[in-house]
Protein backbone atom coordinates (compact mmCIF):
# COMPACT_ATOMS: atom_id res chain seq x y z
CA UNK A 1 0.00 0.00 0.00
CA UNK A 2 1.83 3.23 -1.16
CA UNK A 3 1.12 6.19 0.98
CA UNK A 4 -2.19 7.58 -1.10
CA UNK A 5 -4.11 4.81 -0.35
CA UNK A 6 -2.64 4.14 3.43
CA UNK A 7 -4.27 7.75 3.82
CA UNK A 8 -7.21 7.16 2.26
CA UNK A 9 -7.92 4.30 4.31
CA UNK A 10 -6.10 6.42 7.52
CA UNK A 11 -8.81 9.23 6.90
CA UNK A 12 -11.65 6.46 7.05
CA UNK A 13 -10.12 5.99 10.52
CA UNK A 14 -9.77 9.12 11.57
CA UNK A 15 -13.36 10.35 10.60
CA UNK A 16 -15.07 7.38 12.24
CA UNK A 17 -13.02 8.08 15.61
CA UNK A 18 -14.58 11.68 16.02
CA UNK A 19 -17.65 11.54 14.85
CA UNK A 20 -19.29 11.21 18.20
CA UNK A 21 -17.29 14.32 19.29
CA UNK A 22 -19.50 16.56 17.55
CA UNK A 23 -22.79 17.64 18.12
CA UNK A 24 -25.44 16.71 15.15
CA UNK A 25 -25.98 19.64 12.57
CA UNK A 26 -22.56 20.42 13.15
CA UNK A 27 -19.26 19.96 10.59
CA UNK A 28 -16.12 17.18 11.79
CA UNK A 29 -13.22 18.94 11.88
CA UNK A 30 -9.98 17.00 11.13
CA UNK A 31 -6.19 18.38 10.95
CA UNK A 32 -3.61 17.70 9.25
CA UNK A 33 -0.02 18.48 8.81
CA UNK A 34 2.53 17.30 6.25
CA UNK A 35 5.26 18.45 3.68
CA UNK A 36 3.24 19.81 0.97
CA UNK A 37 6.34 21.66 -0.38
CA UNK A 38 10.22 21.70 0.93
CA UNK A 39 12.85 18.50 0.26
CA UNK A 40 9.99 15.73 1.02
CA UNK A 41 7.15 16.97 -0.41
CA UNK A 42 5.87 13.98 -2.39
CA UNK A 43 5.09 12.30 1.09
CA UNK A 44 2.32 15.25 1.63
CA UNK A 45 0.92 15.77 -1.69
CA UNK A 46 0.09 12.16 -1.90
CA UNK A 47 -1.58 11.55 1.55
CA UNK A 48 -3.58 14.96 1.41
CA UNK A 49 -4.85 13.79 -2.06
CA UNK A 50 -5.74 10.06 -0.14
CA UNK A 51 -7.38 12.01 2.47
CA UNK A 52 -9.18 14.53 0.36
CA UNK A 53 -10.57 11.55 -1.70
CA UNK A 54 -12.03 9.86 1.25
CA UNK A 55 -13.57 12.97 2.74
CA UNK A 56 -15.28 13.46 -1.15
CA UNK A 57 -16.78 9.59 -0.82
CA UNK A 58 -17.60 10.63 2.21
CA UNK A 59 -19.76 13.65 2.49
CA UNK A 60 -21.07 12.32 -0.81
CA UNK A 61 -22.52 9.16 1.11
CA UNK A 62 -24.08 11.74 3.62
CA UNK A 63 -20.86 12.36 5.64
CA UNK A 64 -20.87 11.18 9.35
CA UNK A 65 -24.54 10.69 11.42
CA UNK A 66 -25.43 13.50 8.60
CA UNK A 67 -22.55 15.35 9.07
CA UNK A 68 -20.71 16.62 6.68
CA UNK A 69 -16.35 16.43 6.97
CA UNK A 70 -13.86 18.92 6.76
CA UNK A 71 -10.30 18.58 6.46
CA UNK A 72 -7.71 21.13 7.28
CA UNK A 73 -4.29 21.11 6.67
CA UNK A 74 -1.28 22.48 6.93
CA UNK A 75 1.94 22.37 5.32
CA UNK A 76 5.03 22.04 7.54
CA UNK A 77 7.58 21.88 4.66
CA UNK A 78 9.25 18.84 6.56
CA UNK A 79 10.92 21.02 9.18
CA UNK A 80 9.95 20.43 12.95
CA UNK A 81 9.25 23.66 13.84
CA UNK A 82 6.78 24.54 11.51
CA UNK A 83 5.61 21.10 12.19
CA UNK A 84 4.48 22.88 15.91
CA UNK A 85 3.13 25.62 14.69
CA UNK A 86 1.04 23.89 12.35
CA UNK A 87 -0.64 21.67 15.71
CA UNK A 88 -0.81 24.77 17.46
CA UNK A 89 -2.92 26.81 14.14
CA UNK A 90 -5.11 23.65 14.00
CA UNK A 91 -6.10 23.38 17.61
CA UNK A 92 -6.07 27.08 18.57
CA UNK A 93 -7.64 28.40 16.00
CA UNK A 94 -9.44 25.82 13.84
CA UNK A 95 -9.99 23.70 17.29
CA UNK A 96 -9.42 20.80 15.84
CA UNK A 97 -9.77 17.28 17.70
CA UNK A 98 -7.82 15.16 15.85
CA UNK A 99 -4.60 15.95 13.50
CA UNK A 100 -3.24 13.12 10.90
CA UNK A 101 0.34 13.86 10.36
CA UNK A 102 2.99 14.59 10.39
CA UNK A 103 4.59 12.56 7.48
CA UNK A 104 8.16 12.00 8.96
CA UNK A 105 9.11 11.13 12.22
CA UNK A 106 10.57 13.77 13.33
CA UNK A 107 8.49 16.34 12.09
CA UNK A 108 5.56 14.12 14.00
CA UNK A 109 7.62 13.11 17.40
CA UNK A 110 8.02 17.10 17.37
CA UNK A 111 4.12 16.99 18.58
CA UNK A 112 3.06 14.17 20.26
CA UNK A 113 4.08 15.68 23.69
CA UNK A 114 1.63 18.70 22.81
CA UNK A 115 -0.99 16.69 21.93
CA UNK A 116 -1.07 13.58 24.05
CA UNK A 117 -1.31 17.03 26.69
CA UNK A 118 -4.49 18.19 25.46
CA UNK A 119 -5.41 15.07 24.56
CA UNK A 120 -5.84 15.75 20.59
CA UNK A 121 -6.01 12.54 19.12
CA UNK A 122 -3.06 12.23 16.62
CA UNK A 123 -2.09 9.46 13.89
CA UNK A 124 0.65 9.43 12.01
CA UNK A 125 0.35 7.73 8.46
CA UNK A 126 4.31 7.42 8.00
CA UNK A 127 6.53 8.12 10.69
CA UNK A 128 8.47 4.86 11.23
CA UNK A 129 10.56 5.80 14.19
CA UNK A 130 10.29 3.83 17.77
CA UNK A 131 9.58 6.39 19.69
CA UNK A 132 6.76 8.38 17.97
CA UNK A 133 4.27 6.00 20.37
CA UNK A 134 5.73 6.78 23.98
CA UNK A 135 3.85 9.86 24.28
CA UNK A 136 0.81 7.91 25.35
CA UNK A 137 -2.49 6.68 24.32
CA UNK A 138 -3.88 9.31 22.17
CA UNK A 139 -0.56 8.75 20.04
CA UNK A 140 -1.42 6.26 16.84
CA UNK A 141 -0.06 5.08 14.27
CA UNK A 142 -0.54 2.96 10.85
CA UNK A 143 2.42 1.88 9.38
CA UNK A 144 5.39 -0.40 10.39
CA UNK A 145 8.58 0.67 12.52
CA UNK A 146 12.18 1.08 11.63
CA UNK A 147 13.34 -1.42 13.52
CA UNK A 148 11.38 -4.10 11.43
CA UNK A 149 12.08 -2.67 7.77
CA UNK A 150 15.81 -2.39 8.76
CA UNK A 151 15.87 -6.10 9.47
CA UNK A 152 13.45 -6.68 6.73
CA UNK A 153 16.51 -4.56 4.47
CA UNK A 154 19.23 -7.13 6.10
CA UNK A 155 17.31 -10.55 5.30
CA UNK A 156 16.90 -9.26 1.64
CA UNK A 157 20.32 -8.28 0.78
CA UNK A 158 21.54 -11.29 2.53
CA UNK A 159 19.02 -14.08 1.32
CA UNK A 160 17.01 -13.08 -1.81
CA UNK A 161 20.46 -10.87 -3.24
CA UNK A 162 22.54 -13.23 -2.39
CA UNK A 163 25.21 -11.32 -0.93
CA UNK A 164 28.10 -11.89 1.35
CA UNK A 165 29.67 -8.33 1.96
CA UNK A 166 27.81 -5.01 2.63
CA UNK A 167 28.58 -1.39 2.66
CA UNK A 168 25.90 1.12 4.41
CA UNK A 169 26.20 5.11 3.65
CA UNK A 170 23.71 6.80 6.00
CA UNK A 171 22.88 9.97 7.82
CA UNK A 172 24.63 10.45 10.97
CA UNK A 173 22.63 13.16 11.91
CA UNK A 174 18.96 11.73 11.23
CA UNK A 175 17.36 9.16 13.58
CA UNK A 176 15.25 7.68 10.82
CA UNK A 177 18.76 6.88 9.08
CA UNK A 178 21.21 5.77 11.84
CA UNK A 179 17.83 3.31 13.05
CA UNK A 180 17.79 1.97 9.73
CA UNK A 181 21.38 1.33 9.40
CA UNK A 182 21.50 0.01 12.81
CA UNK A 183 19.18 -2.52 12.83
CA UNK A 184 20.29 -3.60 8.84
CA UNK A 185 23.81 -4.28 9.93
CA UNK A 186 22.44 -6.30 13.10
CA UNK A 187 20.31 -8.32 10.90
CA UNK A 188 23.05 -8.26 8.24
CA UNK A 189 25.82 -9.36 10.30
CA UNK A 190 23.73 -12.17 12.19
CA UNK A 191 22.52 -14.21 9.03
CA UNK A 192 26.93 -14.54 8.37
CA UNK A 193 27.20 -11.18 6.26
CA UNK A 194 29.85 -8.61 6.57
CA UNK A 195 29.66 -5.29 6.89
CA UNK A 196 32.86 -4.45 4.65
CA UNK A 197 32.42 -0.14 4.88
CA UNK A 198 30.20 1.89 7.20
CA UNK A 199 29.96 5.51 6.25
CA UNK A 200 28.36 8.34 7.38
CA UNK A 201 27.37 11.96 6.03
CA UNK A 202 25.67 15.16 7.26
CA UNK A 203 21.90 16.42 6.51
CA UNK A 204 21.98 18.89 3.59
CA UNK A 205 25.52 17.24 1.89
CA UNK A 206 25.56 16.81 -1.23
CA UNK A 207 29.06 15.72 -2.20
CA UNK A 208 29.72 11.93 -0.91
CA UNK A 209 32.64 10.79 -3.15
CA UNK A 210 35.01 10.52 -0.32
CA UNK A 211 32.94 8.42 1.15
CA UNK A 212 31.78 6.33 -1.47
CA UNK A 213 35.59 5.83 -2.85
CA UNK A 214 36.07 4.17 0.46
CA UNK A 215 33.29 2.17 0.19
CA UNK A 216 34.18 0.69 -3.21
CA UNK A 217 37.65 -0.05 -2.36
CA UNK A 218 36.14 -2.15 -0.06
CA UNK A 219 33.97 -4.08 -2.71
CA UNK A 220 30.74 -4.49 -1.15
CA UNK A 221 28.33 -6.95 -2.76
CA UNK A 222 25.54 -4.64 -2.23
CA UNK A 223 25.31 -1.04 -0.65
CA UNK A 224 22.40 0.33 1.89
CA UNK A 225 21.14 3.92 1.41
CA UNK A 226 18.73 4.60 4.37
CA UNK A 227 17.49 8.06 3.37
CA UNK A 228 14.46 9.99 1.68
CA UNK A 229 14.63 10.20 -1.80
CA UNK A 230 16.45 13.41 -2.82
CA UNK A 231 19.42 12.76 -0.71
CA UNK A 232 19.12 8.86 -2.18
CA UNK A 233 19.03 10.38 -6.14
CA UNK A 234 22.10 12.39 -5.33
CA UNK A 235 23.82 9.59 -3.67
CA UNK A 236 23.09 6.82 -6.71
CA UNK A 237 24.31 9.44 -9.36
CA UNK A 238 27.87 9.61 -7.98
CA UNK A 239 28.01 5.75 -7.18
CA UNK A 240 27.02 4.84 -10.37
CA UNK A 241 29.76 7.45 -11.65
CA UNK A 242 32.33 6.01 -8.95
CA UNK A 243 31.78 2.31 -11.07
CA UNK A 244 30.35 0.59 -8.03
CA UNK A 245 27.47 -1.16 -9.89
CA UNK A 246 26.25 -3.26 -7.07
CA UNK A 247 22.72 -3.30 -6.21
CA UNK A 248 21.58 -0.98 -4.14
CA UNK A 249 19.26 -1.35 -0.67
CA UNK A 250 16.97 1.47 1.29
CA UNK A 251 13.49 2.14 3.17
CA UNK A 252 10.55 3.71 2.99
CA UNK A 253 11.83 7.37 2.42
CA UNK A 254 12.68 5.96 -1.02
CA UNK A 255 9.28 6.31 -2.04
CA UNK A 256 9.05 9.31 -4.79
CA UNK A 257 12.63 8.23 -6.05
CA UNK A 258 11.35 6.78 -9.63
CA UNK A 259 10.03 10.46 -10.22
CA UNK A 260 13.45 12.29 -9.20
CA UNK A 261 16.12 10.15 -10.62
CA UNK A 262 17.16 8.22 -13.65
CA UNK A 263 18.68 4.83 -14.64
CA UNK A 264 21.54 5.27 -11.83
CA UNK A 265 18.43 3.76 -9.40
CA UNK A 266 18.54 0.76 -11.47
CA UNK A 267 19.00 -2.52 -9.82
CA UNK A 268 17.75 -0.98 -6.74
CA UNK A 269 15.23 -2.25 -4.32
CA UNK A 270 13.36 -0.89 -0.99
CA UNK A 271 11.11 -1.87 1.50
CA UNK A 272 7.57 -0.07 1.56
CA UNK A 273 4.19 -0.11 3.15
CA UNK A 274 2.03 -2.67 1.75
CA UNK A 275 -1.48 -4.27 2.41
CA UNK A 276 -3.73 -6.62 -0.14
CA UNK A 277 -6.92 -5.18 0.79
Amino acid sequence: MNKFSKALVLGAMAFSAVAFAAPKGKTVKIGGVAPLSGAVAVYGVECKNGIDLAVSEINAAGGINGQQVQFICEDDEGDAAKSVNAYKKLVTRDRVRVIIGSLTSGCTIAITKQAQAQKVLQIAPAATAPAITDAGNYIFRTCFIDPFQGKVGGKFAFSNLNTKNAAVLYDIGNDYSVGLMENFVAEYTSLGGKVVAKESYNTGDKDFNAQLTKIKSAKPDVVYLPDYYGTVALIAKQLRAQGINTPIVGADGWDGLTGNAGDEVLNGYYSNHYAED
